[in-house]
């Protein structure tokens, strides 16, 4: 959309995601992310924490989902959306602030962490819908810290099967990890 600021913040997830449904079957999430940064005062021989951004990311429909499988509490994540500011009024009778991310994009940072992509198909893809495995890949999330866990690939989300021979994350057009895409 012209003329929204789009901005890209690197923190912490806060607390662990919480998926929720609107009454037409949607799924949401809001991500709250905590950004925070961290100097070394040369007077003092210390680190000092510097200033703090609490930033709340709407997350939609299949990626709420991937979210909530792939994210907790603690986990490095850099999201990236489109900035909205919402006032409020506390029970107080006064009046607060929200920082929001619409239409948010959210990876985890592999500065501290090592992650293992599984790709998932959902009914919007636009990969083709021809008949193979479910994931491209054929794997599944390993388990370990800063919020990868599970083990368990991820299955019948209602989406087209495999994919067409020119979709360079395929199992027909990929078949290994040692491979290239063919791009």
């Amino acid at each position: 959309m012209a003329g929204e600021t789009t901005v890209t913040v690197i923190g912490n997830v806060v607390e662990d995601p919480d998926m929720r449904f609107l009454p037409n079957g949607t799924a949401v999430l809001t991500l709250k992310v905590i950004s925070n940064s961290r100097f070394y005062n040369k007077n003092s021989g210390q680190w000092e924490e510097g200033n703090t951004f609490v930033v709340h990311c709407d997350v939609w429909r299949q990626q709420a989902d991937n979210v909530v499988e792939s994210v907790k509490k603690g986990t490095r994540v850099i999201v990236q959306g489109n900035l909205a500011v919402r006032r409020f009024d506390t029970k107080d009778g006064g009046t607060g602030t929200v920082v929001e991310l619409k239409q948010a994009e959210v990876g985890v940072s592999l500065r501290f962490a090592k992650a293992q992509v599984e790709k998932v198909r959902s009914a919007g893809s636009s990969y083709g819908g021809q008949s193979g495995p479910q994931d491209g890949f054929g794997g599944s999330s390993q388990g370990g810290h800063d919020g990868f866990g599970g083990g368990q690939p991820s299955q019948g989300y209602g989406g087209p099967q495999g994919g067409s021979a020119d979709d360079a994350w395929s199992a027909q057009a990929n078949s290994s990890f040692d491979e290239a895409p063919p791009f």
